[in-house]
């Protein structure tokens, strides 16, 4: 039996997004957003916020609360996870790739002044 559940989002758009997940039979996940970006089959920021604990815009009804319990619930084992935690790796990578690169702008800019 696959169980689904649906979170509103306040998005750039006056009506909320809606973001449906689904467990599927096999247990694994799937995530919809109606966002262009969801629509159109690529990352939205709208679901990644909810995979990653940022709940500040989602708009709460009684139940909302529970569901996000239930989804948090839903993603250890699946390649959800697994696509998580390489999201997690890169974007580590990417922040101390940003400080080396500020930090050898910095030396650059040491260097044009002769120190």
């Amino acid at each position: 039996m696959m169980k689904s559940v649906q979170i509103l989002y306040r998005g750039s758009q006056a009506e909320p997004y809606h973001i449906n997940t689904v467990k599927q039979k096999d247990g694994q996940l799937e995530m919809l957003c109606d966002c262009l970006a969801g629509t159109n089959g690529t990352h939205c920021k709208h679901r990644i916020a909810l995979l990653t604990g940022d709940y500040k815009n989602v708009i709460y009804t009684e139940e909302t609360a529970q569901h996000l319990k239930l989804i948090a619930s839903w993603i250890p084992g699946t390649k959800l996870e697994a696509a998580l935690k390489g999201l997690a790796e890169h974007e580590k990578k990417a922040q101390d790739a940003a400080k080396e690169l500020k930090n050898a702008k910095r030396k650059l800019a040491r260097v044009m002044e002769g120190k």
